[in-house]
């Protein structure tokens, strides 16, 4: 159990008259896109620093890397003297387990408004 390692080490006992043992493990299908792993295990006798490598093992993840699926406005249309926020909610296909970084452009489709002067420039 993980939850007993030291060190990322955990201490695995091998009975009287067995000479191999398997470990398993099992993957988490969850919804999280954490794009391709690789896992190695290593083993040795306990005290002996004389480790064993197993060949590398290649997970690749069944969920696409995020995309936005949608952005949508909280309101169409708004007044100036509303003196409130712009709002937006951008949704993605899937959570990451890193960082997912947006861009945003500002598109001012009819040309006659300024970003930087008609809010306060930022987000």
């Amino acid at each position: 159990n993980m939850a007993d390692a030291v060190n990322g080490i955990v201490d695995i006992v091998i009975p009287p008259g067995h000479a191999s043992v398997q470990v398993k493990t099992t993957l988490n299908n969850d919804a999280v896109y954490e794009g391709t792993e690789t896992f190695n295990l290593n083993t040795a006798i306990k005290g002996s620093g004389v480790w064993k490598a197993a060949a590398d093992v290649v997970v690749t993840d069944d969920e696409s890397s995020p995309v936005v699926t949608s952005l949508t406005p909280s309101k169409t249309d708004v007044t100036e003297d509303d003196d409130g926020d712009l709002i937006w909610t951008v949704a993605l296909n899937n959570a990451s387990a890193s960082n997912t970084t947006l861009q945003l452009d500002i598109n001012n489709l009819s040309h006659n408004g300024d970003f930087k002067t008609d809010t306060n420039g930022t987000f």
